[in-house]
């Protein structure tokens, strides 16, 4: 099935992507580079968390009530990760850590968001692809996943998607910039902004 993406959807997509990196999303991959102190991070993460609106399933009860910072178990889990490790790995690590730092399983999106913006840098923007519940309605409205998947699966019908529509995609995305994957990242605000309109 051809996905309904329309040139003009995709250019909004795009400049809303861009406008939102240059606003917020360069600013946290640069809190969380490993050269970073942790105070620092801590303090990124505490706004990007927040901003990604996934800051509700990290429980006060497993940071502050016992005694820790605001997001250290977090933290040990970034210091720690071995970015080079390739994009599904790196997603898989993280999220696992969480459940096990945080006592819960909705961490993927999370985990990919936090594994996006530690393997973005001044070259090129990540090849992670990012886990989102909106994306996930505009996948299953377009017919490319079913209501229960594990994240391979949702990559397998992210990657469908695109692919029926890479041309379109690249056509407009590099109109705009020649750097690396930010057609990933436009293709993801745009499943996103699918998805948010039928949550309305």
């Amino acid at each position: 099935m051809k996905i309904t993406i329309t040139e003009k959807s995709l250019k909004h997509a795009t400049h809303q992507f861009i406008k939102q990196f240059r606003e917020d999303e360069y600013a946290f991959c640069s809190g969380l580079k490993k050269n970073a102190n942790d105070q620092t991070k801590l303090l990124t993460l505490n706004k990007a968390l927040s901003k990604f609106k996934v800051a509700r399933n990290f429980k006060k009860k497993f940071d502050i009530e016992l005694g820790l910072n605001r997001y250290d178990p977090v933290l040990n889990v970034i210091n720690d990760l071995d970015v080079t490790l390739d994009p599904v790995s790196i997603v898989l690590t993280i999220e696992n850590e969480l459940r096990k730092s945080y006592g819960g399983s909705k961490f993927l999106s999370a985990a990919s968001k936090l594994a996006w913006l530690l393997t973005t840098d001044e070259d090129s923007f990540s090849s992670v692809i990012i886990y989102d519940s909106y994306a996930c309605t505009a996948l299953k409205k377009l017919g490319y996943l079913t209501s229960h998947h594990t994240y391979d699966e949702y990559l397998i019908a992210w990657w469908d998607a695109f692919n029926d529509c890479e041309e379109l995609i690249k056509s407009v995305v590099f109109l705009e910039s020649k750097k690396p994957n930010l057609e990933l990242r436009a293709f993801d605000l745009q499943l996103y902004e699918i998805g948010a309109s039928y949550a309305k």
